[in-house]
């Protein structure tokens, strides 16, 4: 929501450098995402809940592959997204999400629409981009149409230990 990039990217400005974002988003938890409400994209309600997890399968192999010596916990929705925290956010997936809010919802490609990549995001197209998304929040389903859908792996590869 716009109050969420408010509280913890924007924190008072009217806008970011991709350095600040990038920093931003390093500062919070990772989180593994959650899907909307309803059985699919088409039925979607625009509002995520905490019992639907998004790519259960993925999920389900990355708490496999993350926790194979000790066992997989209970809730592996939190222990996942507390692993992946301990990791640095991608700078090539922060710089994706950046340049996808910098050129707002539309569908022409990122690269026609600069000559060069921007340097900074305002509050106001992150507004004007959010405004055009179902309940005005990013779920799943609506990121992934931002950034496009073959540009996503997730979770990112971690290093093996």
């Amino acid at each position: 929501t716009l109050e969420d990039f408010d509280a913890h990217i924007f924190r008072g400005s009217a806008e970011v450098s991709r350095d600040q974002f990038i920093q931003a988003l390093g500062d919070l938890p990772a989180l593994w995402p959650l899907r909307p409400a309803g059985l699919s994209s088409k039925s979607k309600e625009g509002t995520a809940l905490a019992e639907k997890s998004a790519e259960l399968r993925v999920l389900k192999l990355e708490g496999s592959r993350r926790f194979r010596q000790s066992g997989v916990p209970h809730d592996l929705r939190a222990s996942v997204s507390a692993s992946l925290s301990q990791q640095p956010a991608p700078e090539g997936a922060a710089t994706l999400v950046f340049t996808r809010l910098s050129a707002g919802s539309s569908a022409v490609s990122v690269a026609s629409q600069f000559s060069e990549m921007p340097t900074s995001l305002s509050r106001d197209r992150v507004a004007s981009t959010l405004a055009g998304v179902e309940g005005r929040a990013l779920d799943w389903y609506s990121f992934l149409d931002l950034v496009g859908r073959p540009r996503v792996t997730w979770p990112p590869q971690a290093v093996e230990r």
